[in-house]
């Protein structure tokens, strides 16, 4: 495994993006509210194309590497026996009730934050911080979401690769890292034919 500079050049692409939708945001009233690596979102389910996830994994030190293997393992623990893998869209409550972190979370902080995946760049806090860490006060947490995002980040990852397989985070570090072969009613693969 490497670095893969098509997933830079998205990740690049897709931050100044974003960092225009966030001064937009802010001058509506909406500032973001979540800094550089908070954690309060690590315990719920993120969707990655499967690209990001090897690209993360090709600059880890294989210790780092190794760590998240056993954190994975230690998710699959959780998740496993909930079933909520088999289950289209589940309640994110649910997935936050199995205190089941983010493999990548160390020590409270993401240790890929330069390469956390899309699914976790575009997922940004406008409302009062408590609303990331409060069940219920995140019941009302407002995020930085549109249409023209997901069309974008989509349109993005189209321009670099002619086929897109997205899957739970978790499950494709269980594949790669695990070499287990886990099923989730939420993966989609999307071909790309010329017309």
């Amino acid at each position: 495994m490497k670095a893969d500079p098509d997933v830079l050049s998205l990740y690049r692409e897709f931050d100044a993006l974003m960092a225009r939708a966030l001064v937009l945001s802010a001058r509506q009233g909406k500032p973001a509210t979540c800094g550089a690596n908070c954690p309060g979102c690590c315990i719920e389910p993120v969707m990655v194309e499967v690209r990001e996830v090897e690209h993360a994994l090709g600059r880890m030190t294989p210790q780092l590497r190794a760590r998240v293997k056993e954190r994975t393992y230690a998710w699959l623990a959780k998740v496993l026996p909930s079933g909520l893998l088999n289950v289209e869209h589940p309640s994110v409550f649910k997935w936050r009730a199995l205190s089941a972190p983010c493999p990548f979370l160390e020590f409270g902080q993401c240790s890929i934050y330069a390469d956390r995946p899309l699914g976790c760049r575009s997922h940004t806090a406008v409302g009062p911080k408590e609303g990331c860490y409060d069940e219920e006060k995140r019941k009302e947490q407002i995020y930085l979401q549109s249409e023209e995002l997901n069309i974008a980040m989509m349109q993005m990852a189209v321009e670099r690769w002619s086929d897109l397989e997205f899957n739970n985070l978790g499950v494709v570090l269980a594949k790669i890292l695990c070499d287990l072969d886990i099923e989730c009613a939420d993966a989609q693969r999307v071909e790309i034919t010329a017309n």
